[in-house]
């Protein structure tokens, strides 16, 4: 995949991400697509491979940390903040609780 592909992959990529973490918050998707957009901007004169491709890695990063950890509440009729926590939420909570050691035994 050339790099121009790969970059364009990877910014197409965070916007759905965005699109999908942000779903009825305007304010926070139209400053999420612009804070995207001004990233890929300032490393768009980057030309060395390798540096291309450690910030494409981080873009995929930031872009599947959108994806599985960002969860909005919204105010509900009684006052309060509710949310609605999505299966692959959970997945990766329990995956990462499998992982973690357990701190009952220190």
């Amino acid at each position: 995949m050339s790099v121009s592909n790969k970059s364009l992959s990877v910014y197409r990529h965070f916007l759905r991400s965005i699109k999908s973490a942000f779903r009825g918050d305007d304010c926070m998707l139209a400053s999420a697509r612009q804070e995207v957009r001004t990233r890929f901007q300032s490393a768009a004169g980057v030309t060395d491979p390798d540096e291309i491709d450690k910030l494409c890695a981080e873009g995929r990063d930031a872009a599947q940390f959108l994806t599985q950890y960002v969860v909005q509440a919204k105010l509900n009729d009684r006052g309060n903040f509710a949310m609605t926590v999505e299966p692959h939420h959970t997945e990766t909570v329990a995956e990462e609780a499998a992982l973690r050691p357990d701190r009952s035994q220190a």
